[in-house]
């Protein structure tokens, strides 16, 4: 679902808004319903997404849709800002065979996912699903500085 729906939550009609989506999307066949969240850290996802305030907005809607036994899946994407912009194991990379590099980034892949998970359940997502580039996707983007890979030998 494009968080285009979710911004503004301050403004008067937001819950009408959201209501009317909400009636119309139980009026069809469709039951699921994605919404990204590209970063454990709201700011950091709003920045990507390009929408201030989309986080509550999603927060408020969520309630409104439970109303219609409408239960969203929180969509979340792995990427280099997953756990937030301070994780910086992804920008640095990881050494082939440097075992000290790969415990730490364990353990910032451990953080970013209770971090992730924490965020959404506060929200109201009662389903989660975990989302990442494809090998086909990847491999085009090998090259450009910052992207954070494992590559399986």
């Amino acid at each position: 679902m494009n968080g285009f729906i979710f911004r503004n939550p301050e403004s008067p009609d937001f819950f009408d808004k959201v209501k009317r989506t909400a009636q119309l999307l139980t009026s069809t066949p469709l039951r699921n319903i994605w919404i990204g969240i590209d970063s454990a850290n709201p700011a950091t996802h709003e920045e990507m997404r390009g929408f201030k305030g989309v986080i509550k907005g999603i927060e408020k809607a969520l309630t409104v849709f439970h109303q219609f036994n409408l239960y969203p899946t929180a969509n979340l994407g792995i990427n280099r800002n997953w756990a937030g912009t301070g994780n910086n194991l992804c920008h640095h990379g990881i050494a082939s065979g440097d075992r000290g590099m790969a415990d730490e980034y364990q353990k910032d892949i451990r953080h970013g996912v209770r971090t992730f998970l924490s965020l959404v359940r506060q929200l109201g997502f009662t389903l989660v699903n975990f989302c990442y580039r494809t090998e086909a996707a990847t491999v085009s983007l090998r090259r450009r500085p910052g992207l954070c890979f494992y590559q399986r030998r």
